[in-house]
């Protein structure tokens, strides 16, 4: 008899488990002793034919048990006979093989030598070296016992005092106060006792300081193909963690690690996901490392710390907006660059061709371009095509989208290949994401290799700024007050009036329909080579 079947309701609460005495035996392969080869204890018995399937869809029912373990009356059809749920052999090979997963008996919390999925060599190094590390260790501070008095102090339960009704500090807080103030105290929090000693304006300002000062933030960067939203909280972020990384013991004790050290965790919306701890002593513990993260690799970065004014170390520069332009070949880097800072609100503080190792190059054939600022500039927002005269280049927003965009509808969300767009809408969809610039596109030639030759640093540095002012200088004598002159013609028509614009095609269209007519002038640039250069070349020549 199953000792649960007289055991009380309270004590036959539990996982439901296979009975182990009888001589019943399961479908399949036969053994001498049928006991033998019933599963062990918490994991689930082995499919290895369609009958098995059948038999362990039907076996908790057949037992008269409900889902809880309990004793249940059975199922019945409107027949009177029993209507068990038949299960399909493939289901129940995979039922069975998650389960034995999640109760793996080989882990035994050793250092893994590999990791499931597909990743870069330098990801792959970065997440076993993470992995490797002893997270059976708690990071909480070593105390002295004076230090664990002020600790106690610092953080028991204290009543709240309105201004007019403060109390005296004891010695003993203010020797935890100091000390907390001046870095030897760490603490999760400003000290309680300030709610009951401190004016209410004070204690913002205290518990603000704790916020600059105290607690560290660590960033990683985060693939467009993880697909994270602004609004996701502490528990959902590291739910996402767990179920990435905790396929191993190890992996759920660096979890379990995390969410003890972790006091915040958010998404910004855009690439980036912070961590926020208590200390610097802590957060120094996890610089450096790499989790997985919904199949990508994240590693977390110093990007707080305060540098010399006006520059950026490497951390802080993957953490402004960049963008990647390609088809930029003809005009070249410099005139690339000069073009796009005319642009109303667009900064660039780096600007660069690729720079990846033989292992990650997927797609080389961009320049990348870093603006100052962690969010995009709102001239550049939503544009993945800019008409150039001769070139139109493309913009991929590669932090926020994954893939390229579309070169038949210029949509930002999917590639050529994926384009479902209406041949009848693709003008409308081109006057939403491609714009044509309206300013000076300077003419830069780098010139010969024996021009750059020189004996001494002063003579590299006068010709180096000489060239820059040849291209500083056109841009500022350029006759582009005909072009002023027109915009200030359009602004009495209603349009925007700018030094220099993103102008939309379709209004520069509506000014070509009036201006076919009138002769080209001979001074003019060649002829287009695209109907986007034959609508500029119309619009140019009303001038």
């Amino acid at each position: 008899m199953d000792s649960n079947r007289d055991a009380s309701p309270q004590e036959a609460e539990g996982p439901l488990l296979l009975p182990t005495t009888g001589q019943r035996t399961l479908c399949g392969p036969h053994s001498g002793n049928s006991v033998a080869s019933m599963p062990q204890e918490g994991q689930p018995a082995q499919v290895t034919t369609p009958s098995d399937a059948l038999e362990r869809g039907g076996l908790a029912a057949s037992e008269g048990r409900g889902p809880g373990g309990n004793e249940g009356p059975k199922d019945q059809d409107e027949t009177g006979g029993s209507s068990l749920q038949r299960r399909s052999y493939a289901a129940a090979v995979r039922s069975t093989n998650g389960a034995a997963a999640g109760a793996n008996p080989t882990d035994t919390g050793a250092a893994r030598t590999t990791l499931s999925g597909r990743w870069r060599p330098r990801e792959r190094h970065l997440l076993l070296a993470t992995l490797s590390k002893d997270w059976s260790v708690a990071s909480k501070q070593s105390l002295t016992e004076e230090s664990e008095r002020l600790r106690i102090v610092a953080l028991v339960d204290s009543e709240v005092h309105q201004d007019h009704a403060l109390r005296q500090r004891t010695e003993l807080e203010t020797k935890a106060l100091l000390a907390y103030l001046n870095g030897n105290l760490e603490l999760p929090h400003a000290p309680t006792f300030l709610k009951a000693t401190v004016p209410l304006l004070q204690r913002a300002m205290l518990e603000q300081f704790h916020e600059t000062h105290m607690e560290v933030t660590l960033t990683a960067d985060v693939s467009p193909r993880a697909k994270l939203r602004r609004n996701m909280t502490h528990i959902a972020l590291f739910a996402q963690l767990y179920e990435a990384n905790a396929d191993s013991t190890r992996g759920r004790a660096m979890i379990d690690r995390m969410m003890d050290d972790v006091k915040m965790l958010h998404f910004d919306g855009i690439h980036t996901l912070n961590f926020v701890f208590n200390s610097r002593r802590i957060a120094r513990h996890y610089l450096g490392m790499a989790f997985r993260l919904q199949g990508v690799c994240i590693e977390l970065e110093d990007s707080d710390s305060v540098a010399t004014e006006g520059t950026l170390r490497q951390a802080q520069l993957r953490r402004q907006y960049a963008v990647r332009v390609y088809g930029a070949g003809q005009l070249g880097l410099v005139t690339l660059i000069a073009t796009l800072q005319q642009l109303d609100g667009v900064h660039i503080v780096d600007a660069e061709r690729p720079r990846l190792d033989s292992t990650e190059i997927i797609d080389n054939r961009f320049i990348t371009i870093h603006f100052m600022g962690t969010d995009c500039s709102t001239t550049l927002r939503g544009v993945t095509k800019i008409d150039m005269g001769d070139s139109l280049i493309t913009l991929h927003h590669h932090l926020t989208q994954p893939r390229l965009p579309c070169g038949r509808c210029y949509a930002p969300f999917h590639t050529t290949g994926f384009c479902k767009a209406n041949p009848s809408q693709l003008e409308r969809s081109h006057t939403k994401y491609c714009r044509r610039f309206d300013g000076r596109i300077p003419n830069y030639q780098v010139g010969a290799a024996v021009l750059y030759k020189h004996s001494d640093g002063d003579s590299l540095a006068t010709f180096l700024e000489t060239l820059q002012g040849e291209v500083t200088d056109e841009l500022a004598t350029s006759p582009r007050s005909a072009r002023l002159e027109k915009q200030d013609v359009h602004s009495v028509e209603g349009a925007p009036v700018a030094t220099t614009e993103i102008a939309d095609r379709a209004t520069r269209r509506d000014d070509s329909i009036g201006a076919q007519t009138e002769p080209r002038s001979s001074s003019g640039p060649s002829e287009a080579t695209h109907l986007q250069h034959q609508d500029y070349e119309v619009a140019k020549s009303k001038s």
